[in-house]
């Protein structure tokens, strides 16, 4: 079976991005991300886009919606849409592309450096290590993060050119013509036949670069290239991402999975791997593991598995305590062929083992067992009564099919809503479901066929049997008190009337969350600069937070490894990593520790620096997210047509943000706007002297940047060939009006200056859209223990009494996101599939019990199982969330069981006629009693240490389950036979009470 630490998930994502070279983030919006964004809201499947305009590119984030699982005819679609718009998109453009794939997960990250070799001999060992990664049989993809782009470099020599009357403008036109790779055509040969003809002279290597003719100025003399320029092959400079290993600039390589591949032997391979590695390179690279998901698995799914053994045994030794030893031990060791049974299905449907399949064979190891237990204490009571072994097993299989098989359905669909739920957090949680489902199929299977056949040949006489079932004195406590609460039936109604809304009230008491914290050791950092700053300074204050975790940090802290990336954040290295859009402005720390218990610390420690030295930079601290990836828990969005209306209305919310008590690290996704130099140019006077638009801005990007003229293909791939300025010739704003420039009309030689002037001005560096419209998220995080849905609720009525008025002044609306916003879509997609369930519920009771009265009676055991869980919640202040509301969903089908089986009992008895009405409710009260227990005791017992010892993750479930049950089935002894009397009027009030007794 394929083993993963997270549950297969569907990427409903593409992204799609197109580039507009000069364009600035208002053209690109308006040229590019509009025209796009306008035929991608035309796909019936679309939940919807997120877009970001920046200075010659636009990103543009598709989002399907969850109900949609065949996403490829979808991506082939919107390709077919893009495809047919791109005609309409200005001149110059490159793109669009549509990328569906970036949703890969790198589990594992190899960081590379050395202290010895270039970075481009670096660089030149990583690529040759990705070969070999890609030769491994579980290796899906390889990417390498950090690496820069070679380009071919033809640097001008001003003097030469000036010497030699050599022309800029003449430069890239032979480079680019010859360069480019156009076909001859077909020859005809006479017989039918054509041959291939195409003109030779394209550039094989750098001679044939430098030997390109260029025109002199009167366009008869030509020179070669190398007469006024130097060629040769370089590194992009400066580079679009950086990455350092633990301090030392260096590469990493990310590596995924095969589909349906094995990790752990994957992680073989790749330790092999970095194992020979060092013995052919270890002298000159280093190599460091920054994240190894086999390793996370094993420890995850490890110490799940412990806990799995841990329930097995505590089952174990409750049904040798009750049931003695043969036939305890006869009970549990249907349970290892169960889950073995399980597994065997989950193979043949093609199901992965992960995080959340293993711990749902913890929660239903103890239903597993539950129904073996009933069968079984029937067939004890059957052989105490003197019936021999078949008989007893025949017997008690006859009388429990039906309700054990209704008992297992009805847990089966309180189940079901985990399943259906449309959301990617029900998707994460959906595994529960199958698990229980093909556990509780495998379990009655056995339990009508081996455990029959079992109890035949290893269940004792019926004298030891005797002995054992009248050790069991609590029958006789327990019968006392049922009679003093039949006696008193206003009383009981009363008691749980105040329970109820005792339970209610505790539930709006109780702390909001989505997901519970991670309990992986991992940690991440994001620091943010100014906007517009470059990716050098960003690297900058990178090397000063790895000196100060070198220096400060490492010694006193378990971190096993860390590496720092500027520019953009680490690949998708788990599944709910937030991937965020490269800037040159953010960089990323992801952290790998020894020891979990060590996380915060380390946390208080890197936001204390934060606070004290990275001044001017919003620096964020924060463990992995569990569940959807959201980011900041606190996030407004605002949405409208004005841009500068957008910009006030912001600017006004982050005020008010600022001053909130709970809120940290306010921002915006627009940012500051930032300077700008304008280009102001005669364009009359331009054309008088023979210069377009482009030729202008080619000349600029020269001096500045470089310009890319071509491209230069080779056996080793196809390489920009940019023309530059050499590295001495400051370039400074100003400068460039002084630049000379050489008329291709009248040859004369001017400046820039003559035909244009600079202006200074302000633009944004972002402008985003959201399904369409205009939109700009507000966003920050909280301090201390404030849930997000708590602070939405504070911050709620002032923007809804700002509304009004700005959508009267500025069309500006808003709504409420973030983590309580996504958490209230989960939660209503799980609620409103409840329903479902409880009409299939509904019919298999109304089946079973044959019986309106009867069956309301079994579903008064679901408000019952509420009481408990919510008071174990208050009790040990678990955060109500997506996990404690899957805990509470499958509760409702988990009580009802017992219900089903003391109201069949009760059923049974009177349907034999041989018992008054009291004594029907009485006798099946005390015939059912020890099942009803013994089942809850080994289902709780079973999810102890996945309470105790399975981490933040689980704790709230398993805290409403536990607790739930526990008080449910408590309740469910007493009240059942109460509402059994009530509805069927059966007076009890002149029998004895157990209070008058005593």
């Amino acid at each position: 079976m394929s083993i993963t630490e997270d549950p297969p998930f569907i990427f409903r994502f593409a992204l799609v991005y197109t580039l507009l070279p000069g364009a600035s983030p208002e053209q690109v919006d308006r040229l590019v991300t509009g025209p796009l964004e306008e035929v991608i809201l035309e796909l019936p499947e679309l939940e919807y886009t997120e877009s970001f305009s920046r200075e010659g590119i636009s990103l543009i984030s598709v989002k399907l919606d969850d109900r949609y699982d065949n996403v490829i005819p979808i991506w082939e679609e919107l390709r077919r849409k893009i495809e047919g718009v791109q005609p309409e998109l200005p001149p110059g453009h490159i793109g669009p592309v549509v990328d569906a794939e970036f949703g890969e997960i790198f589990g594992i990250l190899i960081g590379v450096s050395s202290s010895t070799l270039s970075f481009e001999a670096l660089q030149a060992q990583a690529q040759a290590m990705q070969e070999d990664l890609l030769l491994l049989s579980q290796v899906s993809q390889v990417t390498m993060v950090g690496q820069r782009e070679e380009q071919i470099q033809v640097e001008l020599d001003l003097e030469s050119m000036s010497i030699s009357g050599v022309s800029p403008f003449a430069i890239a036109p032979a480079i680019a013509g010859r360069s480019q790779i156009i076909p001859g055509g077909r020859v005809p040969l006479g017989s039918g036949e054509t041959m291939l003809l195409n003109p030779s002279g394209d550039i094989r290597d750098l001679d044939d670069l430098r030997d390109t003719p260029i025109p002199l100025v009167d366009e008869v003399v030509t020179l070669p290239l190398s007469d006024v320029a130097q060629v040769s092959k370089v590194l992009e400079d400066p580079p679009t991402e950086m990455v350092s290993i633990e301090g030392q600039p260096g590469l990493l390589l990310g590596v995924s999975l095969q589909k349906k591949g094995n990790i752990r032997l994957l992680g073989r391979e790749i330790k092999q791997q970095i194992a020979y590695w060092e013995t052919e390179y270890g002298k000159t690279v280093d190599f460091e593991i920054v994240t190894f998901e086999p390793g996370r698995i094993d420890a995850t799914l490890g110490g799940l598995l412990k806990n799995l053994i841990q329930s097995l045994c505590i089952v174990l030794l409750i049904l040798v305590l009750v049931l003695g030893l043969r036939e305890g031990i006869v009970v549990a060791a249907l349970i290892p062929l169960a889950i073995l049974l399980s597994f065997c299905i989950m193979a043949l449907l093609g199901l992965t083992v992960n995080y959340v399949a293993v711990g749902g064979f913890i929660v239903v190891l103890g239903m597993l067992v539950d129904n073996n237990i009933v069968v079984a204490e029937r067939i004890v009571r059957h052989r105490h009564e003197g019936l021999d072994p078949v008989r007893s097993a025949t017997m008690a299989t006859g009388e429990l099919h039906m309700p054990l098989i209704t008992s297992a359905l009805t847990t089966m669909v309180a189940f079901l809503p985990i399943f259906l739920a449309e959301t990617a957090a029900g998707e994460y949680a959906s595994p529960l479901f199958l698990v229980v489902a093909i556990g509780l199929v495998s379990a009655e299977i056995i339990v009508f066929t081996v455990t029959p056949l079992m109890s035949c040949h290893f269940f004792r006489s019926p004298e030891a049997l005797s002995q054992i079932h009248g050790n069991v004195k609590s029958h006789k406590h327990y019968r006392r008190w049922l009679q003093a609460i039949l006696s008193r039936p206003r009383t009981g109604v009363v008691l749980v009337c105040i329970l109820v809304v005792l339970s209610a009230v505790g539930f709006i008491l109780l702390p909001k969350n989505f997901f519970p914290p991670s309990d992986r050791p991992i940690l991440a950092a994001e620091f943010y600069l100014p906007p517009g700053t470059g990716i050098e300074e960003t690297a900058q204050v990178g090397r000063q937070i790895d000196a100060f975790i070198s220096e400060k940090l490492r010694p006193d802290f378990n971190i096993q490894s860390w590496a720092t990336f500027a520019g953009r954040n680490a690949p998708r290295f788990v599944l709910n990593h937030r991937a965020k859009l490269a800037s040159p402005d953010y960089g990323y720390i992801l952290f790998d520790l020894k020891d979990l218990r060590q996380l915060e610390a380390l946390q208080a420690e890197l936001e204390a620096f934060g606070d004290r030295v990275l001044t001017g930079v919003s620096f964020r601290v924060r463990p992995l997210e569990v569940g959807p990836a959201i980011g900041f828990p606190i996030q407004v969005r605002l949405k409208g047509s004005s841009i500068d209306g957008l910009r006030t209305v912001s600017e006004e919310v982050m005020d008010y943000f600022r001053g909130v008590e709970g809120l940290t690290h306010v921002g915006s996704e627009w940012g500051e706007p930032v300077p700008h130099f304008q280009l102001d140019v005669d364009y009359e006077r331009a054309a008088e002297y023979g210069f377009t638009q482009s030729d202008l801005a080619a000349a600029i990007q020269v001096k500045v940047n470089g310009l890319e003229i071509g491209k230069f293909l080779t056996e080793d791939g196809t390489f920009p060939i940019v023309l530059t300025l050499p590295e001495t010739v400051e370039v400074e704003p100003r400068s460039i009006l002084e630049w000379n420039l050489v008329s291709p009309e009248t040859h004369e030689v001017i400046t820039l200056g003559d035909l244009a002037d600079l202006e200074e001005i302000e633009v944004l560096t972002t402008i985003a859209r959201h399904t369409g419209q205009r939109s700009l998220t507000i966003w920050a995080d909280l301090e201390g223990d404030v849930s997000s849905q708590s602070m939405d609720d504070r911050l709620r009525p002032w923007l809804e009494a700002r509304q009004a008025s700005w959508l009267e002044t500025y069309g500006v609306d808003f709504e409420v996101w973030g983590e309580g916003r996504q958490a209230v879509v989960a939660n209503e997609s799980l609620i409103n599939k409840i329903p479902i369930a409880l009409l299939i519920i509904l019919v298999l009771l109304l089946k079973q019990t044959r019986s309106f009265r009867r069956t309301f009676i079994v579903l008064l055991a679901v408000p019952l199982g509420l009481i408990g869980a919510i008071a174990g919640m208050v009790v040990l202040q678990q955060p109500f969330g997506f996990m404690s509301l899957v805990g509470v969903v499958s509760l409702s089908g988990i009580v009802v069981n017992s219900a089903i089986l003391l109201l069949n009992r009760i059923r049974l008895n009177v349907e034999s006629g041989d018992l008054s009405e009291r004594e029907c409710i009485l006798e099946a009260a005390d015939q059912r009693y020890r099942a009803i227990v013994l089942t809850t005791v080994t289902t709780v017992g079973g999810m102890l240490p996945l309470f105790f010892f399975g981490g933040p993750f689980w704790r709230p479930m398993t805290t409403a389950l536990i607790f739930g049950l526990s008080f449910a089935t408590i309740l469910i002894l007493f009240i059942v036979p109460l509402a059994y009397s009530i509805l069927y009027r059966i007076d009890f009030r002149d029998q004895p009470g157990v209070v008058s007794e005593n």
